[in-house]
This record gives C-alpha cells, structure tokens and sequence, in this order.
C-alpha cells in the first residue's frame, strides 16, 4: 500500500500539469473560489483538507481524489466479489 501512494504522489506532482489538475479539482466543485461557501458538506471536506483555495497548489487535492477513487474502487470490487466466490468457490 505504502509504495503505490508513494508512487501516486510522484505521479501526480511531476507528471499532471497542474493547470489540468486544477481544473479536473474546479470541476468536481472543491474550489472555496468565493470564500463564504458555509455548507455542512463543504465544511467537512474543508476540514479534511480538500478544497482548494486560490493561490494554493493543487498536488494535494489531486492527489487525495485519485485515493479515495481507488479506495472506492476496491470497496466495490470487494462488494462485487462474493457472488462469484459463492458461486464458484473461493
């Protein structure tokens, strides 16, 4: 686990331009552009470090999505896999 995060966070600060980065973060709606943005949603992910604020690098950010991504991603490929493994067998 510790090497494919550390990969990852190489990957995304020195490969991903971070134009692009801030844009995929803009569209997703993780950016306080306004500064007043006082939801319940939104202060939570603000304490979690993942809104980005202007001036900010979005490295972090980016990189903090593209984890939860994978993470959900192997939570659903857990989900998925007990049918098959009744089915077939372990």
């Amino acid at each position: 686990m510790r090497l494919r995060g550390n990969a990852s966070y190489v990957h995304v600060t020195h490969y991903i331009d971070p134009d692009a980065l801030r844009a995929f973060i803009e569209r997703l709606g993780l950016v306080d552009a306004t500064g007043g943005n006082t939801g319940l949603g939104f202060r939570i992910l603000d304490l979690f470090g993942l809104i980005l604020i202007p001036g900010d690098t979005p490295t972090a950010i980016g990189f903090s999505v593209f984890n939860m991504t994978g993470s959900m991603a192997n939570i659903a490929g857990v989900l998925a896999a007990k049918p098959p493994a009744r089915l077939f067998g372990k």
